[in-house]
């Protein structure tokens, strides 16, 4: 929002110069600032299923096998991919401590999933809405994702894509007494809605 207020000031002080008559030919530049690793995938995928998909996987991945499932009409597979991925980024949001790195999740959906026709992404929707809703299609869907179990990967696409990145003195970006027994449950629970402790595992 910071950002856009500033291009619309930006943009507001161009027109009354141009209304007033300046003479001066300045031109307002936006620099776009990233960092290296901001939103990386490393492991782009292409359509899988639940049975391909490793713990090494990132959110970064993921979307991409969710659009591609999408694409080719697998909304079966694009479903599963599509738990995992928010529920991985669930995980990854509990133990990076920059909340403004959090946003990485929203863009990677943003960016695998905006070029899709209105009709396939209304399509993911409903079939997502249909397994949540499903109390058998759920539970499966959290046993699958218990068996895959929790993320192991450094979530470095998320940590380069906050404001902490910019800071010389940001250490590793992660929570010290970050407990990854409990934040793997929390995900399942508060996320995907799954049945707390080891049921269906």
């Amino acid at each position: 929002m910071a950002f856009a207020r500033t291009a619309f000031s930006l943009l507001a002080i161009s027109a009354i110069c141009w209304v007033a008559g300046c003479t001066r030919n300045d031109t307002a530049v936006v620099v776009d600032h990233q960092t290296e690793g901001n939103l990386e995938s490393n492991n782009p995928l292409g359509c899988i299923d639940s049975t391909a998909a490793r713990s090494t996987h990132t959110p970064a991945d993921l979307y991409q096998g969710v659009a591609a499932c999408v694409a080719a009409g697998s909304l079966e597979n694009a479903t599963l991919l599509y738990a995992l991925a928010g529920t991985y980024g669930r995980f990854d949001m509990l133990r990076v401590t920059d909340r403004s790195a959090h946003q990485a999740i929203t863009v990677l959906q943003m960016q695998a999933l905006g070029p899709l026709p209105k009709e396939k992404k209304d399509g993911l929707q409903q079939a997502t809405m249909k397994m949540k809703e499903d109390p058998a299609r759920l539970a499966a869907s959290c046993t699958e994702i218990r068996r895959i179990g929790p993320p192991d990967y450094v979530p470095r696409y998320m940590i380069q894509h906050g404001m902490g990145a910019f800071l010389p003195d940001n250490g590793d970006g992660l929570d010290e007494a970050f407990d990854g027994a409990a934040a793997w449950e929390q995900a399942l629970t508060s996320y995907l809605n799954c049945p707390t402790g080891d049921a269906g595992t």
